[in-house]
């Protein structure tokens, strides 16, 4: 009538218990402690919150930092970079009120924490049907690894002779 294997069982539960524990009394505080001296630090505050919102933009769990995936024309004309749209410029900004601006990040290879940010009018850039993930992995890769679904395509037109 006992439950085979209740000790295993028994066991898993309890390492899981302390694993609950530790992360609740003693690795919460501590990483709350660590946070607290990274703030009281002039120049080390700045860039930990940067830091910290760059790592929370890219993280799949913030679904308004980056509002679209762009290609822009940049450094210069003829020359495309991968682009993420972070907002939109009030047009009171520019003389220019009919056209509208966007923020622009446009993330460094092979560290996208480092980057450029441009303000461009929206017929300066072209909208993309990429995910943030596919954009990061192209970035990070410096193109090596292309999207799957745009690789099959390209590899498709390779198989047609002329």
């Amino acid at each position: 009538t006992l439950i085979p294997h209740y000790e295993i069982i028994i066991v898993i539960l309890f390492i899981m218990l302390i694993g609950l524990g530790l992360q609740i009394f003693i690795l919460r505080p501590l990483l709350f402690l660590i946070e607290h001296i990274l703030y009281q630090i002039p120049f080390v505050s700045t860039v930990y919150t940067g830091v910290k919102k760059l790592i929370r933009a890219f993280s799949a769990q913030d679904q308004l930092s980056f509002q679209a995936i762009v290609f822009i024309e940049y450094p210069r004309k003829g020359v495309y970079s991968v682009g993420f749209i972070t907002g939109e410029i009030s047009p009171e900004l520019f003389q220019n009120h009919e056209t509208k601006y966007y923020n622009v990040y446009i993330p460094h290879t092979p560290n996208p924490a480092t980057g450029n940010f441009i303000m461009a009018p929206e017929s300066e850039f072209k909208k993309v049907d990429l995910t943030r993930q596919e954009a990061m992995t192209l970035v990070i890769s410096g193109g090596i690894v292309q999207p799957e679904r745009y690789q099959k395509i390209i590899d498709s037109a390779h198989d047609i002779k002329p």
